[in-house]
């Protein structure tokens, strides 16, 4: 048989979500007062035409800094490169309301490009967690992670507090790093327009240091913005 042409690869996904499109939250969660959040059924319209295992890979759009990281021989800039590399994820979330759909469980999804391969599964159904694993050209750093979380329904509110942990190791300077997120705060659920904001603090500890009483803790403050948004 003749070989097929391959498929052209796609830049853009096919359909974009009307963003005059709006869905009252409260209609719904009305009829869900008293129950499970985690097994309510949502109107697709809430998510975003992507999976979670997609949204994990999107960091890696900012792998350059661990490369950065990785050929820096000041040990505190090393540190640094790699904060910021975990804190450039959330450049891209004030407009982001939609969440991603869960995948089922055992999905797996695979990226590769010439800097980096990546892959996820997801590998929990109830709490829903996908972990990721992704490690550049010639090793250069390893990066993994898991979305375990857990949900705060605050009547007006919701409340994402990450459990799951993300670490990334040097390979050149045998160093690595384990980072906890803040929180994210989704404010004016029911009444009013719908924005989120991250609150907490965001902690990047070289744990194979601190093994030998050498650690370097780093820790970067999220404020809440409050009634005036003045921090």
């Amino acid at each position: 048989m003749p070989e097929q042409a391959p498929l052209p690869k796609r830049t853009q996904l096919p359909y974009l979500k009307d963003p005059n499109q709006k869905v009252s939250v409260w209609s719904i969660l009305k009829d869900a007062i008293g129950k499970d959040l985690s097994k309510i059924a949502m109107p697709v319209s809430f998510n975003e035409p992507i999976s979670m295992l997609q949204k994990t890979a999107e960091i890696l759009e900012y792998q350059e800094l661990l490369v950065k990281a990785s050929q820096c021989s000041d040990p505190a800039l090393r540190h640094i490169y790699v904060a910021v590399f975990n804190v450039a994820q959330y450049c891209c979330t004030s407009n982001r309301l939609q969440k991603p759909f869960n995948p089922v469980l055992g999905e797996t999804y695979e990226l590769e490009s010439p800097n980096f391969r990546y892959i996820a599964e997801q590998v929990s159904h109830h709490p829903p967690v996908s972990v990721c694993y992704a490690r550049g050209t010639d090793s250069v750093y390893e990066y993994w992670m898991n979305t375990h979380m857990k949900t705060n329904f605050q009547v007006t509110s919701l409340e994402v507090i990450a459990l799951g942990m993300s670490h990334v190791r040097l390979g050149a300077w045998n160093e690595m790093y384990r980072i906890t997120r803040p929180s994210t705060l989704v404010h004016n659920i029911m009444f009013g327009e719908m924005y989120l904001e991250h609150v907490g603090q965001l902690t990047c500890d070289l744990v194979t240091q601190k093994a030998h009483g050498k650690g370097r803790p780093l820790t970067l403050t999220f404020k809440k913005a409050g009634w005036s948004k003045k921090e």
